[in-house]
């Protein structure tokens, strides 16, 4: 039994992103349990939550810039993130 899970790529910060269909299902069998990461940013990511709707995100490398961080993008995510849960 797991209280939440981590979807994420195969290896840190290289590969594909996780399928969303595959996402799709973890988040139908459980709801309000899902957290999406790996390879998520602010320009993919409102296609993303257009498609499937995770309990949560991890985009800590996808608001970097030069590997520091952005606050601009920061800034875009929380944006997207507002219009997606209105």
């Amino acid at each position: 039994n797991a209280t939440y899970f981590l979807l994420d790529r195969t290896s840190q910060g290289e590969g594909p992103m996780v399928d969303v269909d595959t996402v799709h299902s973890f988040i139908t069998s459980y709801p309000d349990q899902v957290f999406l990461a790996g390879g998520l940013t602010p320009e993919n990511l409102p296609n993303i939550l257009d498609q499937v709707q995770p309990f949560g995100i991890d985009i800590a490398s996808g608001v970097r810039t030069h590997d520091v961080l952005d606050f601009a993008k920061v800034a875009k995510v929380l944006e997207i993130m507002r219009r997606a849960s209105a």
